[in-house]
């Protein structure tokens, strides 16, 4: 049976950058640990200023995108579990897809966590949306699925091969895609735009 792979050695690499999730999950988990900011004195001065520019992040934009992030990697676990109980076995039997279970949850909690954790800090009204450790969380995941879209592109077939004979005028022979691939190939473009 052709599950869809092309090359051995990039199916490992795509494991190892699939599994990346772990890494995020254990930076976000070091994102609890943001505490707050002493203020530094500024030195007197005799013009006072009248206007003070103020940034502030854009709070709900950030928790939205940060929950549909983690809604992308909760629809892909859902899309294994969906492969699960149509076919049978598990989607992980192949091997393009080795820890992809795994990967999912760690996905889903990293995003999810950062969210809770970022709400709960602002309640304590500590400045977390602005923080550079939040920016580089961001950063990193988005390497990390540019990464895993590249190696998913260059490993894992999602259009079936054309066949080799055209077939009878009724039925032309068309090729078609692989669903599952399909599924995860969207879910990963969903979370990347």
């Amino acid at each position: 049976m052709d599950d869809g792979t092309r090359s051995p050695k990039l199916l490992d690499s795509l494991s190892a950058v699939r599994l990346s999730t772990g890494l995020l999950f254990a930076y976000a988990l070091f994102l609890a640990f943001t505490k707050h900011r002493q203020a530094t004195p500024s030195s007197p001065t005799a013009i006072t200023s009248v206007v003070v520019a103020s940034k502030q992040p854009r709070r709900a934009l950030i928790a939205t995108l940060l929950l549909f992030a983690s809604f992308t990697y909760l629809l892909d676990g859902l899309i294994v579990l969906l492969y699960f109980f149509l076919r049978g076995f598990r989607q992980s039997y192949f091997t393009q897809w080795r820890g992809i279970e795994l990967a999912d949850v760690l996905g889903f909690l990293a995003f999810f966590s950062v969210l809770v954790i970022g709400i709960q800090k602002e309640k304590r009204s500590i400045d977390f949306w602005s923080r550079k450790r939040l920016k580089g969380f961001v950063f990193l995941a988005i390497v990390f699925d540019v990464a895993y879209l590249v190696l998913l592109v260059l490993a894992v077939r999602i259009f079936q091969r054309r066949p080799s004979s055209p077939g009878v005028p009724e039925r032309p022979n068309i090729p078609g895609i692989y669903l599952p691939n399909f599924l995860h190939f969207l879910a990963l473009d969903a979370r990347l735009l």
